[in-house]
Order: C-alpha cells, then sequence, then structure tokens
C-alpha cells in the first residue's frame, strides 16, 4: 500500500511538498462548505482542508483506514470506503478532491463517474494524477495500475465534466524523456537543460511545487502531475471559470 504522512516530510520533501501544495491549492474552494476527500489516507490533507480551508464539514473517505482513525472530530468525519461505490447520495457534496487516488484503481472512470454523481451541480471537484513518461508502457510504480497521458486524461475527465481546466505541477522539458530515468544519457540532457532554462529565464517551471494552468504553457514543456479542476454543470455553458491561480510572478519571468 502507497500513502503519504507527514512523516515523508523529512524521507521525501519533494514528493510532500507536492502533496500539500495540491492540499493548498484545494482551499480555496472550501469555505463554509461541505467538503469530500477521496482516498484521504492519512488524512493530514482532511484536515487542512477543514482548518485552512475553513470548511464546514470535510468527509475523509480511504478504502484503507485504520480502525484507530474511524470516527468524528469538531468538523471532520472520517469512514471507511470504495472509491469506485461512494456510499453517499447523488448530489452531497459542495467541493471533492482526489489526489494520486486513480492511478491506483482497476476502473477509474467508475471512481471518477462516481465523484460527479456525489457532487452538487454547481460544486467543483479537483482530480489529480501523475503524468506517464513518453517512454514508459507500463507503471514503474508498483502501486499503480494505470498511468495516463495529458491527453488521456482529459479524455477521462471529458466523459464526465464538461466544463473543466487542468492544471500542474512539477514541469520540465518533454525531450527530458527520451531516456529512461536510470541512464546517464537522461541525467546529463537534464544538466543541458536546467541551464538553457537559466539562460532563458523559464527555470521557475522545473521541480515547481505550485500549482499552475497548462493553458497557454508551451507544447514542450509538460508536468509531472496533473490536476483536473471540474464543474458540476448539467451543460456546457459559457461559464467563468472560478479558480484563484496567481501565476503573475511566473509571467513576468518568461
Amino acid at each position: 500500500m502507497e500513502r503519504i504522512t507527514p512523516e515523508l516530510a523529512e524521507i521525501k520533501p519533494y514528493t510532500w511538498a507536492h502533496h500539500v501544495a495540491r492540499y493548498k491549492f484545494a482551499c480555496q474552494y472550501c469555505e463554509d462548505r461541505v467538503v469530500l476527500d477521496v482516498g484521504c489516507g492519512a488524512a493530514y490533507g482532511a484536515e487542512m482542508l477543514r482548518k485552512e480551508g475553513q470548511a464546514r464539514l470535510v468527509v475523509g473517505l480511504d478504502i484503507n483506514l485504520d480502525q484507530v482513525q474511524v470516527g468524528n472530530t469538531l468538523g471532520l468525519m472520517l469512514i471507511r470506503g470504495d472509491a469506485m461505490k461512494l456510499p453517499f447520495k447523488d448530489e452531497s457534496f459542495d467541493v471533492i478532491t482526489a489526489f494520486e487516488v486513480i492511478e491506483h484503481l482497476d476502473d477509474p472512470q467508475k471512481a471518477i463517474g462516481e465523484i460527479r454523481r456525489v457532487l452538487k451541480t454547481g460544486g467543483v471537484a479537483l482530480i489529480s494524477t501523475p503524468r506517464r513518461d513518453l517512454w514508459q508502457r507500463t507503471p514503474t510504480n508498483p502501486h499503480h495500475k494505470l498511468e495516463f497521458s495529458f491527453a488521456e486524461f482529459k479524455t477521462y475527465i471529458a466523459s464526465w465534466f464538461p466544463v473543466f481546466q487542468i492544471f500542474g505541477q512539477y514541469f520540465d522539458y518533454i525531450f527530458t524523456e527520451i531516456f529512461p530515468p536510470g541512464l546517464g544519457l537522461r541525467r546529463i540532457l537534464r544538466q543541458v537543460v536546467s541551464l538553457l532554462a537559466k539562460l532563458n529565464r523559464s527555470e521557475h517551471l522545473l521541480h515547481k511545487f505550485d500549482v499552475m494552468p497548462m493553458e497557454g504553457m508551451p507544447r514542450y514543456i509538460v508536468p509531472k502531475y496533473m490536476i483536473a479542476v471540474c464543474l458540476g454543470v448539467t451543460q456546457l455553458t459559457a461559464h467563468s471559470f472560478p479558480y484563484h491561480c496567481d501565476n503573475s510572478q511566473a509571467k513576468a519571468r518568461q
């Protein structure tokens, strides 16, 4: 079982920072709302949504909750449950997060459909997953059942949410994926790319923890992690997309 816990901050600080950044990004949607965190794990993220996001109620759901975790505290409820069969009525939640969950499931489409079912009309769902490398055919992570290209992820999301926007984390140049990670050639290429990034003032895109919109990014720059922010609407309409992502400093450096 793969699980992110606060102890990971010392062992794998970059991995921990990426996870925390996603929850911080989600906090902006949560004030005074009823929130579901699918695949909550150790529930550190659910607690962030409750405390920093000022949610009225956060329900954390995970199929592998420890017995000591199951229970209620003020504004936070933890329950066991399956992401592919959510134990809630239709349109139960204002906000739903599912960070690094769908790649662990046998049927990701079913889980996304369940998220859409329990999301209120007018609500917001945030779904993240790692983007697979160009050379990759099967996941290198033994805990992952399936990983997605950018196009595949968009197809999955679009089948359930007609209005969505995709963000990314940890941007890199796509041609660094020509060689597998273990080869020295890839390490050399990454060093060359880092130097070029400094020269063209785009180094802020490399090793980026912050969540940034994919719209407007050059095609040769790709994220390691993809985050879809989806609206619970009944049909495609001209809708002002409700996100707040301050990337003015990044734009100034481009």
